[in-house]
């Protein structure tokens, strides 16, 4: 017997779990701006994100250092999210400057930085 987990199949899941749709329910509601999650553990960080960048069309990821905001870059790219997905990692002023004028230039994007940004 062979487990079929593509990527759709997993995001699948993870959408049809409890407190993702109520997540979901609570985003698209709109009335309340700022919502308080608990922190998110492997997968289920960037599974929202791909989730989210649906229906929001900027998104901004803050990690605590380089590694894990590299890392997370990863993950979005292997969820089909390499179109959108701007990560500021080098904090050369050329470089950031670069990475300011790439998000000027988009509608949507998902940007990934750490807390020093």
């Amino acid at each position: 017997m062979t487990n079929d987990f593509s990527g759709d199949k997993i995001k699948s899941l993870f959408r049809n779990i409890g407190t993702i749709k109520n997540l979901s329910a609570l985003i698209e509601d709109k009335s309340n701006p700022i919502i308080l999650i608990s922190p998110l553990f492997g997968a289920s960080k960037s599974l929202l994100v791909d989730l989210l960048s649906e229906s929001e069309h900027q998104l901004i990821v803050l990690l605590p250092n380089i590694q894990m905001a590299a890392e997370f870059t990863v993950e979005l790219t292997e969820l089909g999210l390499s179109d959108h997905t701007i990560s500021i990692i080098d904090f050369k002023p050329e470089a950031v400057q670069e990475k300011l004028t790439d998000i000027l230039s988009r509608e949507k994007f998902v940007l990934v930085s750490t807390y020093q940004l």
